[in-house]
């Protein structure tokens, strides 16, 4: 009997521990789950299976759509997005999920509280029970409106260089040619991968004067723009004189 006792209260105390150990091992959990999000710069948050409504939403929420999260839970998230983009991301969602895919990343536009429309990558995974069945979303969403405007404007600015009509060339610090626009290869009579590796300069003439590289050199060492005229060779094989502009590129910092 004593044996027996000893045995159930080995067994209890083992029962307490490993309660203990799951309580201490959850709580570390949660404790991880909050620094994460807090140092996100997105907005953690949870939905049913449907999507119908938030059921957590991070403090960050405010930093990105400008609510309170007790504003958002309990709404669904389709609720804050344009006119015509629930559906596109309804669509989204339901081809991602119909083929199989246990992540959701749609970027998409939505709505600030103060009315402006922001743009948004939204990056979900499913939530399953044991049995295997949805019982809702648990993801992230990050601002990229500046970046998307960034890289709009990158796409102008490359577009404009490209269709330039006149010739523009790009080289690195030892002038080695990195790009060239359709223009510049046009006068040289080469294409662009025939242009790649080359020094600027490989169609000089010989008749340009020293001093004009002499002034170009002191421009470039002062990191000042020059301005003058190159006998170069074109790809017609004459020697035509060039008007050109060389300024350096400047690191941010």
């Amino acid at each position: 009997m004593q044996s027996q006792r000893l045995l159930q209260s080995k067994f209890e105390n083992e029962q307490q521990s490993e309660q203990l150990a799951m309580q201490y091992d959850l709580r570390e959990s949660n404790q991880r789950f909050m620094q994460i999000t807090h140092a996100s710069r997105g907005w953690v948050w949870e939905t049913d299976a449907g999507m119908q409504a938030f059921t957590y939403v991070s403090d960050n929420v405010s930093n990105v759509l400008g609510y309170a999260p007790s504003e958002l839970l309990g709404r669904g998230p389709f609720e804050f997005l344009p006119e015509g983009e629930a559906e596109f991301v309804a669509s989204e969602v339901a081809q991602l999920r119909a083929s199989g895919s246990e992540t959701i990343e749609i970027e998409h536009a939505i709505r600030h509280k103060d009315g402006r429309i922001r743009q948004v990558l939204t990056i979900g995974v499913a939530v399953r029970q044991d049995d295997g069945s949805v019982s809702g979303f648990v993801g992230t969403m990050h601002d990229v409106t500046e970046a998307r405007s960034s890289d709009l404007k990158i796409r102008q600015l490359s577009q404009a260089v490209e269709q330039a009509s006149n010739g523009i060339v790009i080289t690195d610090r030892n002038s080695v040619i990195e790009f060239a626009n359709q223009a510049y290869c046009q006068s040289v009579g080469m294409t662009l991968p025939e242009l790649l590796g080359k020094r600027a300069g490989f169609n000089a003439s010989g008749q340009t004067s020293a001093e004009t590289y002499a002034d170009l050199r002191r421009a470039l060492q002062a990191q000042e723009v020059w301005r003058g005229r190159f006998h170069n060779y074109h790809g017609d094989g004459a020697v035509h004189l060039d008007d050109a502009v060389i300024s350096p590129i400047r690191q941010s910092d």
